[in-house]
């Protein structure tokens, strides 16, 4: 029996960064969509579509997540979009919907924001936050960073604790050495 592969089941649409506009963008997303029916739409990232309008940052902003999202609509498509946050968000834990970058109207579109923050000290651990959900409460789990791609485990308080206290007993342990 034939089990299909992974790449199988993905289509990547590869366009050089800041050469392409909105426009360009969506309608080679909707061309691909007519020929394999996508259960997810990711656009890595927001900053890379042309600004062909040079609009303002908080009016682009807008008008990448409203087409992005009428876009989603449309074709009943999950879309998500990874975005830059704010420089000061990289001094917090728990990063919410205010760090992100840009323009509030970003914010306005979204349907579902999730964010993610390191500890000050131990960068392996963090907090995964729901910063806005539309039609439901936000929300923060603890995560633990891996070196594997594309996992970020949820934890408990206590693991996550535990964690942080062997991360700082590590570091001790090092700088004797420097003494």
């Amino acid at each position: 029996q034939y089990k299909p592969l992974i790449q199988d089941n993905f289509r990547n649409i590869i366009l050089e960064a800041g050469e392409t506009d909105l426009v360009t963008l969506v309608t080679l997303i909707k061309k691909t969509l007519l020929s394999f029916k996508a259960d997810v739409v990711v656009v890595d990232y927001d900053q890379n579509i042309w600004n062909s309008q040079n609009l303002s940052l908080y009016d682009f902003g807008g008008e990448v997540y409203t087409k992005l999202k009428g876009l989603a609509q449309s074709t009943n498509t999950l879309v998500f979009v990874a975005s830059q946050t704010k420089i000061d968000a990289y001094k917090e834990e728990i990063i919410g919907k205010e760090f992100l970058s840009d323009s509030s109207k970003k914010v306005n579109n979204l349907d579902l924001l999730i964010t993610f923050g390191a500890h000050k000290e131990i960068k392996t651990v963090g907090k995964m936050n729901l910063a806005k959900v539309r039609d439901g409460k936000s929300q923060w789990a603890h995560v633990k960073y891996t070196n594997n791609v594309g996992q970020i485990p949820v934890i408990s308080k206590e693991e996550y604790e535990e964690i942080i206290l062997k991360e700082k007993d590590k570091k001790e342990e090092v700088s004797k050495y420097f003494e």
